[in-house]
């Protein structure tokens, strides 16, 4: 739809700058699994990757088309959207709590991106975009504690993880758009913000603790074959890890096309005797790239993690400009912060986060831009 759009309405639109560096970055992205198709044996499978990433196909002509709606505010709309979504994920999750459902997966269907995906929103819910009543700060405030705890009833430890990132980025960003005293205050409340749901979920907080320090405890490599055990997770991506860095070694600059990155692992494993279950992916998003894809691919996946700062740092320096930094900054940050725990891209619905976010970036770039333009009268 957004194609035919741009196409019947002769859209007079521009990428430049860093919007263009996105935009080609998100076409090397998905060239690569398109080309698996051509390159590589079984195309019956070699399709799936292809399809999984269409969104990166598809990122140029969504942007044209929001770009299209002169009055929209596509980065004010996104904030606001994060917000009532991290309430409505903590809602939802709260649902699944009394459904006794141990680990809540919102509107997901795994735990890990749900998580992850909440601990994002609740920090960017606290960046301001355009005017802000009482209404407005306390949405915020709201939406922030709602993310951190659907995060922490999640059970995610690569949300968890990225928590103190994005608090170091927000505070930063505080200081830039406040003052540093100002900074200091927010960052104090947000702590008090953040013990108040920590101790409201505190057995959740424990019982993944417990279970993480029994995971290392009883880690023993090749030997976690009980998937009702802690270990059973580690030993899996250890496994994957050992196996996965000898295969890249072997075939460093193409890989072996992105299906077969996890039959190539599996298969070197029970060589040795070792176990892989059929996984969609190496739990790892630099391994699963390096796999299927080699050197080529990590320079893709480097391109498309980079592109969001390169989009708000090439932006023009208006009253946005500290607010897209920050939230570019939060994106990148964290995905490679999920991507080194896990999976990020053609995972759930990662890439719909992660090119919506970057979605609402680039379109308020060209906004600023055109706004900046002074159109001189004949």
């Amino acid at each position: 739809m957004a194609l035919v759009e741009v196409l019947v309405r002769r859209v007079p639109f521009r990428f430049a700058g860093g919007v263009r560096f996105a935009v080609i970055a998100a076409f090397a992205y998905y060239a690569l699994d398109a080309a698996a198709v051509i390159f590589y044996g079984d195309r019956g499978r070699a399709w799936m990757p292809a399809v999984e990433s269409i969104h990166f196909l598809l990122f140029p002509f969504l942007l044209a088309a929001i770009a299209s709606v002169r009055d929209a505010d596509p980065l004010r709309l996104f904030v606001l959207g994060a917000r009532f979504g991290a309430i409505a994920g903590m809602a939802i999750a709260l649902v699944q709590v009394f459904d006794n459902i141990n680990r809540v997966v919102g509107g997901m269907i795994n735990p890990i991106p749900f998580g992850s995906t909440a601990a994002l929103f609740a920090f960017v819910s606290l960046v301001r975009v355009g005017e802000e009543g009482r209404f407005g700060r306390a949405l915020a405030v709201a939406a922030f504690a709602a993310g951190l705890g659907a995060s922490l009833l999640s059970q995610s430890r690569a949300g968890w993880m990225a928590v103190p990132v994005l608090a170091i980025v927000i505070i930063v960003y505080f200081g830039a758009r406040y003052g540093r005293r100002t900074a200091l205050l927010g960052g104090l409340a947000l702590a008090v913000v953040g013990l108040v749901v920590g101790f409201l979920g505190r057995g959740a907080i424990n019982e993944r603790i417990d279970e993480t320090l029994a995971m290392f405890r009883n880690f023993e490599f090749g030997q976690g074959r009980d998937t009702r055990t802690p270990e059973y997770s580690l030993d899996q991506r250890a496994l994957m890890l050992v196996y996965g860095a000898e295969a890249f070694a072997d075939r460093p600059l193409l890989g072996y096309g992105p299906h077969n990155a996890v039959a190539t692992v599996q298969a070197r494993a029970a060589d040795d005797g070792n176990t892989i279950d059929a996984f969609g992916h190496l739990h790892n998003e630099v391994l699963t790239e390096a796999v299927g894809n080699g050197v080529v691919g990590l320079a893709t996946l480097l391109f498309i993690l980079a592109a969001p700062l390169v989009v708000a740092l090439r932006a023009p320096r208006d009253d946005r400009y500290a607010a897209r930094v920050a939230i570019a900054a939060m994106l990148t940050l964290s995905w490679i912060v999920f991507g080194l725990t896990g999976q990020t891209f053609r995972h759930d619905l990662g890439n719909t986060v992660y090119l919506g976010v970057l979605l609402a970036l680039a379109a308020d770039a060209m906004r600023s831009a055109r706004l900046a333009t002074v159109v001189r009268p004949d």
